[in-house]
């Protein structure tokens, strides 16, 4: 264990706590959904890679959504 990880860990844990009475703001913008997955990816290509799993990327043409950038993100990340 990791004094500085696990300080950090109680740190957002508090900071979530915090929030968690707070009116949700959502701000959303237009998102290009391909850099959208793309940063996912490389958010958890190295786990892949640990597990042995092969990520392949074919894309068609996708539109932009007004999405709230963070929120996305975290949804995608926190699917598995």
């Amino acid at each position: 264990m990791n004094i500085k990880n696990e300080i950090q860990r109680v740190s957002r844990f508090a900071e979530s706590f915090l929030e968690y009475g707070r009116p949700l703001e959502i701000n959303t913008k237009p998102t290009d959904i391909r850099k959208l997955i793309e940063d996912v990816l490389e958010l958890v290509l190295a786990k892949a890679r640990k597990e042995h799993v092969l990520v392949e990327r074919d894309f068609e043409p996708m539109p932009e959504l007004s999405l709230t950038l963070i929120l996305s993100k975290h949804a995608f990340t926190t699917s598995s």
